[in-house]
């Protein structure tokens, strides 16, 4: 839970009252010291607020703050100012609170209870007139929204805002007063805490104490030691995940954003040493479901922090680097809730001071000073432009209904039956983002198109079906998240075809392609009007109910067994549930039909008399259907009207797996990250993290599965090693380009080859005039090229049991150049489709030609183990649950299965 808003108790002389976890020995004297250095030009401080260098006793900024120092620095200024509210809104993953200054003059604290009802009606010109909104205009102040260091090691954004807040809680000059009578600021100081504590530990590790920390790029201070301190504690980049809210910090710092719907939204950051600083307008592309509107506001704040940093002799640059395509940046997500969202980049020192290539020296300092100065400065012009920026807040909904009128489709809808677990998924983080979703209470047959393309059909959608309206305030984002493919600028695509050519590098600053229908592989339409369905709204955290038959009939008997059929996620979080609670679990690998009930392939067979040891197993199953949605039918006997009796061969019982994820040094940060929380904060799956050098000198024979997620070049890992491992009964899967390590690995564990010469797909391939890399390197024009996150369908194979619960083509994301055939010995379980593979997304002409029917999963029985080969990473960010279960049937079901 969220705790409320917390104004701290103040004594009559603003002393602190309650114990903060530190002892600080707060005088009179020292609690009325100004700060050493000169921040802001021309500011006054009240005494009686405690400065940071006083909290520290010592130079504010000498060194970075830490994570408990921010914390109850912010309470501390919250207990001593009036003009300061401390609102804790979550917590990170290791527990440090995520919370929030709200700060404003003390008349305006008063009319903030009443602010989210003034900006619904200013978002929302579909229920509310125009003169209730020009009422809610007069009745508001602007909103400046700063957040810091989402990235643990981009440290000086919190520490600027500390700053920020001492000003705004502290300063009694005219500037401070008209940001604080004019408009509310929120500040962040610290939206990765995690991460920050790791970073922070590295830099006290190993900084030099004697004579000055050490200014060269090459000392050990300014070089971070695996996983870095980046990323939260699952390794997930939280500057990824706004659109995806995977992360419990992004799903609690989205909540606390629609809490006050921000005009300006600013998110601190630093960037490569040998950069200056940077603030928009941003580069090309930007997402074409931004209205101009906003645009017209970054050139407006650039103007307002070039201003300030031209007056301070400062260095930066606008427009070069930094676009606003991808939507899950804390800019783009915001810009499309209609905030000006901006990122703001800062030269990193990485440590306390750093000697750039031109000799000169950037200090730890001079970051914070340079963050604090575009801060207070983006902050100082949302104050004197508070009642335009509030019309032109409420001008972005208007065209937001213009375009939604406009629009070819009114509503989107999908169904739960193929994949309820997923459905019901997707409406929540739809829910969780202010979207809002619907249910359907009824059975209605409408006419609907595929969402991704195809004729007009007549579709019967059943009850609990999900619908999406394009006629609401979200409906920007609705297009941004939910269109298989949002377009890229034809100019920008231009200019990257011509440095192509000329061997420059490209500018895809992330993925190109990421449409949640694609991604969860749902089965999705769109209508050209507004369905006519009773519905009611989805509520977040509101799962509809499963169905448990034993538990509806009210018989108290068991039956033979228990049936949970494999339709989607839930089933595969379900049989974990189960094998972690000693229930024994056997697998149908065809589908079956039973009293006229058909029963898909993969479906799960709990029977009572093997699990009379299990005391609550009716409770087990009764929350699974609880939790995920899923319904569990009665088998009355192992007697079936088609496909394999209950008691077949062909339902093979599933052993408890015994899991290790190879991590450390040597791994890709993020992916193992992504597959340790896939497995255990998704599924609640155990498993051991492993260190890559363990495997050399550890007994294997402890675990049956080991995943190797991606790797980094040359990872120091000894492939031969696991060859009598896996021939003794061990699945070994591989990620990606841990993959294509394993492929180029001298042994023969694999017959899974890599094309690295495009000429070797030639019909004349045994004659190619490619040679070994060692001899003669691969022209550039004949390499593979690298796809900036494009989406390609996939034809599965759906007799393997890699692909239980799959039911047709599904779709996964590439991100590589890599091209990986089919093995000789095994099969290609899923291959990037024959025709037309790229669904969404840029990909070069040559490589959606090469990729065509190459391998994305492959199996080889290795005597009595698997060897078991991704392409690409399906975890990837954790945003893929369409691919969630072929990784999940390889790690619970490979040691069971396919002997």
């Amino acid at each position: 839970m969220h705790a409320p808003n917390v104004r701290l108790p103040r004594n009559k002389r603003g002393g602190l009252v309650l114990i903060l976890g530190f002892a600080l020995a707060l005088t009179s004297t020292s609690a009325r010291a100004a700060l050493s250095y000169e921040w802001i030009d021309g500011a006054s401080y009240d005494p009686a607020i405690t400065s940071p260098d006083t909290f520290l006793g010592e130079p504010f900024a000498d060194r970075h703050a830490s994570v408990d120092e921010i914390s109850a620095y912010s309470r501390l200024l919250a207990s001593q100012s009036d003009r300061v509210t401390y609102r804790e809104y979550g917590h990170s993953v290791e527990g440090d609170p995520l919370a929030v200054l709200i700060i404003t003059d003390p008349a305006n604290h008063e009319r903030l209870p009443g602010r989210r009802d003034n900006l619904e009606k200013l978002r929302d010109p579909w229920q509310f007139s125009d003169a209730q909104r020009r009422e809610a205009v007069d009745a508001e102040l602007p909103l400046t929204f700063i957040a810091c260091s989402v990235h643990g090691d981009e440290a000086s954004g919190a520490d600027a805002g500390l700053l920020l807040a001492y000003y705004l809680a502290a300063g009694r000059d005219a500037r401070a007063r008209e940001i604080l009578a004019n408009s509310v600021v929120l500040i962040d100081p610290c939206q990765n805490p995690d991460g920050r504590r790791r970073f922070l530990q590295h830099i006290r590790a190993f900084r030099r104490q004697i004579p000055e920390p050490d200014a060269t790029e090459a000392a050990m201070e300014h070089n971070q030691l695996w996983p870095g301190g980046r990323r939260n504690h699952y390794l997930f980049d939280l500057n990824r995940d706004w659109a995806f809210l995977t992360q419990q910090e992004t799903q609690a710092r989205v909540a606390e954003f629609l809490r006050w719907y921000p005009q300006v939204f600013v998110d601190l950051h630093e960037m490569g040493r040998e950069s200056t600083y940077f603030f928009p307008p941003p580069s090309e592309p930007v997402n074409p479901n931004v209205p101009d509107e906003l645009r017209a506001w970054w050139d407006r704040f650039g103007r307002a922090n070039a201003r300030a940093f031209d007056a301070k002799g400062f260095d930066y640059f606008v427009r070069e680097s930094f676009d606003l395509f991808y939507p899950g940046y804390g800019d783009s997500w915001p810009t499309l809730h209609g905030a000006v969202g901006m990122t703001y980049e800062q030269s990193t020192t990485r440590g306390l001071v750093l000697r750039g290539e031109d000799g000169e020296l950037l200090e730890y300092r001079d970051a914070v000073h340079h963050h604090l100065t575009a801060a207070l400065a983006t902050c100082t012009e949302a104050a004197a432009n508070g009642r335009e920026l509030l019309q032109s807040y409420a001008k972005v909904f208007d065209i937001s209904k213009k375009r939604a009128s406009r629009d070819a489709t009114r509503e989107i809808v999908f169904t739960v039956e193929e994949r309820p677990s997923e459905a019901h998924r997707l409406a929540q983080v739809l829910t969780a983002q202010g979207v809002r979703v619907y249910r359907t209470l009824e059975t209605k047959r409408a006419r609907l198109r595929p969402y991704d393309g195809g004729e007009t059909q007549t579709v019967e959608l059943p009850p609990g079906s999900y619908r999406i309206p394009f006629s609401q305030p979200a409906f920007g984002l609705v297009k941004t998240l939910l269109d298989p493919e949002t377009p890229l600028n034809e100019d920008f695509l231009q200019q990257e075809r011509w440095r192509k050519e000329k061997g420059l590098r490209n500018r895809f600053y992330d993925v190109t392609a990421w449409s949640l229908i694609l991604a969860y592989g749902l089965p999705t339409f769109a209508s050209g009007g507004n369905i006519d369905v009773p519905s009611e709204l989805v509520e977040l955290g509101v799962m509809p109910p499963g169905d448990f038959e034993a538990a509806r009939t009210g018989d108290a008997k068991d039956p033979y067994a228990y049936l949970i059929p494999y339709h989607g996620n839930g089933a595969i979080e379900a049989l974990g549930r189960l094998l972690w609670n000693d229930v024994k679990v056997d697998i149908s690998l065809d589908g079956f039909t039973q009293d006229g009930v058909p029963f898909p392939r993969g479906t799960l067979v709990v029977k009572s008399r093997v699990n009379k040891h299990v005391s609550k197993l009716r409770h087990i199953l009764q929350s699974i259907v609880d939790d995920t949605g899923l319904s569990i039918r009665n088998a009355t006997g192992a007697w079936v009207d088609e496909g394999p009796s209950l008691g077949s061969s062909r339902v093979q019982r599933v052993h408890m797996p015994r899991i290790a994820v190879v991590s450390g040094p040597g791994i890709r940060p993020a992916s193992a990250g992504a597959v340790s929380w896939v497995l255990e904060a998704r599924y609640g799956i155990p498993h051991t993290a492993m260190l890559v050098r363990t495997l050399a000198e550890t007994d294997l024979s402890q675990f049956n599965v080991i995943v190797v997620p991606e790797v980094v070049a040359q990872p120091p890992i000894d492939w031969a090693r696991l060859d009598p491992w896996v021939r003794a009964g061990g699945t070994l899967v591989t990620l990606g380009s841990a993959s294509v390590h394993l492929v180029h690995d001298e042994g023969d564990l694999t017959t899974v080859r890599v094309i690295e010469d495009l000429r070797d797909l030639e019909d004349d391939a045994e004659s190619s005039v490619s040679a070994p890399e060692d001899e003669r390197p691969v022209p550039a024009e004949h390499r593979p090229d690298h796809t900036p996150g494009a989406i390609l369908s996939l034809d599965v194979d759906l007799t393997h049991f890699l692909t239980l619960g799959e039911h047709a083509t599904t779709h996964a994301p590439v991100y590589s150049d890599r091209l990986m055939r089919e093995p000789e010995e095994g099969s290609a379980v899923a291959t990037f489709a024959k025709e037309e593979p790229r669904v969404a997304g840029f990909m070069w002409p040559a490589m959606e030609d090469a990729i065509r029917g190459m391998a994305f999963l492959t199996h080889e029985p290795r005597d009595r183990g698997h060897l078991i080969l991704f392409a690409e990473d399906p975890s990837f960010r954790g945003t893929w649950e369409g691919l969630d279960r072929f990784l999940l049937n390889a790690v619970l079901l490979g040691p069971s299965l396919g002997e």
